[in-house]
């Protein structure tokens, strides 16, 4: 269960921000969700369902704008919807927090049956991690994420480009649009303090066949780390990011992905 409380800058949809008016507005929201998930057939590979309510609301100060929320399907208003959906993981990393090899595969797929406000999301997500030496001193990973949206999708439910486990370098909600697809890899090097280095790029689109319309988006970022809790092998990990619009500082505990 979350509760959120955000302000946002909202630069349009798509992958061009100087189409649209930019403006400041405050999104709320709320999403309970209760998940259940077993072995199923293979080792390492869960599948399950999901149950869950979301209610969120958007607002600002001028008529106008609001307007343009309430086109995206959240106004000044609580909306909630019910979510069913069904959840697939298969994991064979050798870590869960800092992994040299093995693979990582999460699907979601959640909607809501509600009528006027029937929607579907999407989300497949794959990561593989290779050790280049002995140990974890060298590691190679990469990641493919995804996010499919259709119907009549809130604005919280869109794809953000730029969230967490997507390509650093792009603050969150320049890029939005109700899908999204990227790559990214990253070369991971550990002596007494972690060196990373990595490389991402992807795009947002309303629809598959507007694909190849929209721009590409590519990122690169340098990190440092610093294990801080031997027995987890958990990193405190500081990164500088460049991408198409300019850069950003992150902190954060734990890798990426």
């Amino acid at each position: 269960m979350a509760y959120f409380d955000l302000f946002r800058e909202f630069h349009g949809i798509g992958g061009d921000p100087s189409a649209s008016a930019l403006f400041d507005y405050r999104q709320m929201g709320a999403i309970a969700f209760a998940q259940v998930m077993r072995e199923v057939g293979l080792s390492h590979l869960y599948a399950g369902l999901l149950l869950g309510y979301t209610t969120f609301r958007a607002t600002t100060a001028d008529p106008a704008s609001q307007q343009i929320l309430e086109s995206l399907g959240t106004g000044a208003e609580w909306s909630g919807q019910w979510n069913l959906g069904i959840a697939a993981q298969y994991d064979d990393r050798d870590d869960q927090h800092y992994p040299s090899k093995g693979a990582d595969f999460n699907l979601r797929l959640n909607g809501s049956l509600e009528s006027g406000q029937q929607y579907l999301v999407l989300v497949p997500s794959f990561a593989q991690y290779f050790a280049l030496s002995c140990g974890k001193r060298h590691v190679l990973a990469w990641k493919a994420f995804d996010q499919f949206g259709f119907g009549d999708l809130p604005l919280a439910s869109y794809a953000y480009y730029g969230s967490r486990t997507t390509t650093l370098g792009y603050a969150t909600g320049e890029y939005v649009d109700k899908m999204m697809a990227g790559l990214e890899v990253e070369l991971r090097f550990w002596w007494r303090l972690g060196l990373e280095g990595g490389l991402g790029v992807g795009k947002v689109f309303p629809a598959f066949d507007l694909f190849g319309r929209q721009p590409w988006l590519p990122g690169a970022w340098a990190s440092f780390t610093y294990k801080i809790m031997e027995q987890h092998d958990m990193r405190a990990r500081l990164a500088v990011a460049a991408g198409k619009t300019g850069g950003a500082l992150y902190f954060a505990i734990g890798q990426g992905f």
